[in-house]
């Protein structure tokens, strides 16, 4: 088999736009297509970037000159890395229609082949003459990366894979490029004092309930459940609790809210509302999304184009906006969407109680809202600002997290960076020396020598930090309060902290995690959820009120 060069295809290029000169004429009676192909990338398209939710086995089809990628079946199983899919054909020599004998798929791993297929007897792949002239491309064949054991391929959940598919077949696309960055959902979410997770497209809440936040009438039924209540709310993706609001994404990427609207939290865009709704409403004025996440009575959405929206309670300008009323007041209560200026091919967001962090593509992070701890990571400033700006001092960032007032950021490498209030060592510093009680900048966590491996999840608390390794071992650090460290007595004496990561002891497997204000969930590779922590709301959901610190399976 052998590859189409760049010289090929341009002249066949020359001899299909010869052959359209000469033989092809437009019918002046036909409607003309107000778009008409063309067969001249004019770069909009190229090395351009998607967003795509991750979760099943790729499916690779070819149309428009472009490329399509459909999840179709669980358990691709890609590790970390730069992925791609190369495409590579025997053109059989170029006749009119031009066709392709055969093409070989080839999915390769930092340039590793790790996989790849052979499609015989392409017939169906070949160009055709539009009554413009112009080459159009047209594949009817049903493309899919085949597999051995596809049983032991699926995607882990954590946001920033990079998938790059490089297409080197068609005239129109020369050498066309084209980066799919896959999202993969939350499907567990930890607030205040309650708790969420997605089981077969379906969502499940337990804990507090006061505000309707597990979406049930507190005045019909309860003000708390402790143990998993089937909400009755379906093809849902990704959940994300706040602090007495939650937020719940469908599969066609609309989002809906329920709990307290006392800031506009919901975004129903009616600014006349006040009080609690226990009944899911749809958040107007965004679709596309497919990141959501829950602050302290405000809200923030990632669409598909790279672009971040927020809407609910904005003191500190954590909705990354000054908004005003007619009268040129300023409002602390919006609500109304908009997306965020100065954040752009955003992959990934973070919401803490008052602030937030963005992850670009390029592995950036982006920070506004509160900075009363230095979490915006700015130095010395501790002024709030609505203003979005860059945190200095960073490698190149996979993954993010905010805590109440600190933040955290996962390298490629797997180190954990952070940065903000380390008044109980939750930034990974030792609280004890008065100059890291907090600081601006980001620094990398204090690991104990005899650590090894490294970090491939992150979460933020309220005062302490979680991680998982690339074991599926759990390490948390900062206060030890509810037993969030997985101890029961307290670490380091009456201090009962530690700026070190700890292990959390009986729970292994992890894959994700999520930190709410005093208590943790996690899921396993066996799709279990675990929690442990503060539980007087019944958040642990275990059908139990007392905090624990042994990690426990909710179901």
């Amino acid at each position: 088999m052998k590859k189409v060069t760049l010289w090929q295809l341009m002249m066949a290029l020359v001899a299909i736009l010869m052959t359209a000169c000469a033989g092809v004429e437009d019918d002046p009676g036909a409607t003309k297509d107000p778009n008409p192909p063309s067969f001249v990338d004019d770069g909009t398209r190229a090395n351009s970037t998607e967003r795509i939710q991750a979760g099943s086995e790729i499916h690779v089809g070819l149309e428009g000159c472009s490329l399509r990628v459909n999840f179709l079946k669980p358990n691709l199983n890609l590790e970390s890395g730069k992925y791609r899919v190369l495409v590579d054909v025997d053109d059989g020599g170029f006749s009119q229609p031009l066709t392709f004998k055969d093409m070989t798929l080839t999915l390769e791993k930092d340039g590793n082949p790790i996989a790849s297929r052979t499609f015989d007897n392409m017939k169906d792949y070949r160009y055709r003459m539009g009554r413009y002239g112009r080459v159009t491309f047209k594949l009817s064949s049903k493309l899919s990366i085949g597999f051995e054991d596809p049983t032991r391929f699926s995607l882990p959940p954590q946001p920033g894979l990079t998938i790059a598919f490089d297409l080197e077949s068609a005239i129109q696309c020369l050498i066309h490029k084209k980066t799919f960055v896959i999202v993969a959902p939350r499907v567990i979410s930890a607030g205040d004092e309650h708790s969420l997770a997605v089981s077969s497209n379906t969502v499940l809440g337990w804990g507090d309930n006061e505000d309707a936040e597990l979406s049930f009438d507190p005045d019909l039924t309860e003000t708390k459940f402790s143990s998993p209540q089937d909400t009755g709310i379906s093809h849902i993706v990704e959940v994300a609790a706040g602090g007495e609001h939650s937020l719940v994404l469908r599969s066609d990427g609309t989002v809906f809210s329920f709990g307290s609207d006392a800031h506009g939290q919901l975004g129903d865009g009616d600014e006349t509302t006040v009080g609690i709704r226990h009944e899911p409403i749809m958040v107007e004025g965004v679709k596309h999304v497919l990141r959501i996440a829950a602050g302290n009575r405000y809200s923030v959405a990632l669409t598909a184009d790279g672009t971040v929206w927020t809407w609910g309670f904005n003191t500190d300008g954590q909705l990354g906006r000054i908004v005003q009323d007619n009268k040129g007041r300023v409002l602390d209560e919006v609500h109304t969407l908009e997306p965020v200026k100065g954040l752009d091919n955003i992959i990934d967001i973070a919401a803490g109680h008052s602030h937030n962090l963005a992850l670009q593509s390029d592995g950036t992070v982006w920070a506004w809202g509160s900075n009363r701890h230095h979490q915006l990571g700015r130095g010395n400033m501790t002024a709030s600002s609505h203003e979005v700006q860059q945190v200095q001092g960073l490698p190149h960032i996979v993954a993010i997290a905010a805590g109440n007032g600190h933040s955290l950021a996962l390298s490629e490498d797997g180190t954990v960076h952070a940065w903000g209030n380390n008044s109980h060592g939750q930034a990974g510093q030792d609280p004890l020396q008065s100059e890291l009680v907090r600081f601006g900048t980001p620094q990398s966590i204090d690991l104990p020598e005899t650590f090894k491996g490294k970090f491939m999840a992150i979460a933020a608390g309220d005062k302490f930090s979680i991680a998982v390794r690339e074991d599926g071992t759990v390490w948390a650090w900062g206060s030890n309060e509810f037993q969030v460290l997985g101890s029961d007595t307290p670490i380091n004496g009456i201090n009962n902290l530690s700026f070190q990561p700890v292990q959390i002891h009986t729970i292994s497997g992890v894959v994700a995690v999520s930190a709410g204000t005093r208590h943790v969930l996690a899921l396993d590779n066996q799709n279990q959820i675990w929690s442990w922590g503060q539980n007087d709301q019944g958040q642990l959901g275990d059908d139990r009120t007392s905090d624990f610190h042994v990690p426990t399976v909710v179901f």
